[in-house]
């Protein structure tokens, strides 16, 4: 949907979908990231065990109740012919959602803001 709106919708297909999550999913600024971004940004950090996958969420699925700035017509129509049935069928491996396991160092631990800190 995203893409729809913010790219082809406007004619600029070649605007890259990390740029329009980062500029209207959500809170302006949320950034995405592939399994191996993920995975080296958590080793980098010293975790270890690292295991990541992506899953189609209700988002990528348009199976939650639209907001008010999609009340139009033209989005009504589109919930209404959006074939889940494909997106599907593709797989979770074109998942927005990004499902991560680890193990942190030994020694540290994650305070209030979910940051790391060494004990």
């Amino acid at each position: 949907m995203l893409y729809l709106q913010y790219a082809l919708a406007r004619g600029q297909i070649k605007t890259p979908m990390r740029r329009i999550i980062y500029d209207h999913l959500e809170s302006p600024g949320t950034k995405v990231y592939t399994v191996d971004e993920a995975k080296e940004l958590l080793g980098g950090i010293g975790f270890s065990d690292i295991k990541l996958s992506t899953k189609l969420g209700p988002g990528d699925l348009l199976t939650i109740k639209p907001s008010k700035k999609y009340d139009a017509a033209f989005f009504k129509v589109i919930w209404r012919v959006y074939p889940r049935w494909l997106i599907r069928l593709i797989g979770d491996r074109y998942g927005l959602s990004l499902l991560i396991t680890a193990t942190r160092p030994k020694g540290q631990r994650m305070n209030q803001l979910g940051l790391v800190e060494t004990h």
